[in-house]
């Protein structure tokens, strides 16, 4: 299992997720830019992060925002 987060600079919901979520997988985070956000609105996202869990079978979670509720799925494991 791996995360693939995307950020904005100063951002204190994206530096929880990231801090929460390495320390259940590996995590990469991409610092999102005016693509990003353009593609993120169209797909509904609102806030930042936005954060995909992979498993190996494919993509197995997606959300925004600071959800701890979905962190704790993957750190109380």
């Amino acid at each position: 299992m791996h995360a693939i987060i995307y950020t904005k600079p100063n951002c204190p919901k994206c530096r929880m997720t990231v801090n929460l979520l390495s320390r259940a997988m590996p995590v990469q985070t991409i610092t999102a830019d005016a693509d990003d956000y353009e593609r993120f609105r169209a797909a509904g996202y609102q806030s930042m992060p936005v954060v995909t869990v992979y498993k190996a079978n494919g993509v197995h979670d997606r959300w925004c925002d600071l959800q701890v509720d979905k962190i704790k799925q993957y750190t109380e494991e």
